[in-house]
C-alpha cells in the first residue's frame, strides 16, 4: 500500500483541475472559472474568497490558504495541504480531493 498523497494541478491556460494519484497518471476532476471551482460534470462546488478562505456551494467556510508559506488548512485549522497556486489552488484541493466532490 502506497502511502502517496493525491494532489492537484492547475492548467493556467484552460483552468482544468487535475488530480493527480500517483506522479504517473492523472484525471480530469474539473475547471476554475474566475474564482469559482467547478467538478468534471459542470457542479459548482464553491469558491477561492478574496480574503484567502475557500467557500463550499453554500457559502461555508471549509478551510483557508497562508498566503505567507502555501500551507492549506481545514475548517478546523489543520494543515491538510501545500499549494503554490494561493487560494485558488487551495480551492480545487479542497474541494475536489479532499471533500472528494469529484464524480
Amino acid at each position: 500500500m502506497s502511502d502517496f498523497m493525491p494532489y492537484t494541478t492547475i492548467d493556467d491556460s484552460s483552468g482544468y483541475i487535475y488530480k493527480h494519484i500517483d506522479d504517473n497518471s492523472s484525471d480530469w476532476a474539473g475547471y476554475i472559472r474566475d474564482s469559482s471551482v467547478y467538478n468534471s460534470h459542470g457542479d459548482y462546488l464553491g469558491y477561492a474568497g478574496n480574503n484567502g478562505n475557500v467557500y463550499d456551494h453554500n457559502d461555508h467556510m471549509i478551510g483557508w490558504v497562508d498566503a505567507h508559506n502555501g500551507h492549506v488548512y481545514n475548517s478546523a485549522g489543520v494543515q491538510v495541504y501545500d499549494t503554490n497556486n494561493g487560494v485558488v489552488g487551495a480551492a480545487a484541493y479542497l474541494l475536489c480531493i479532499y471533500q472528494g466532490n469529484i464524480p
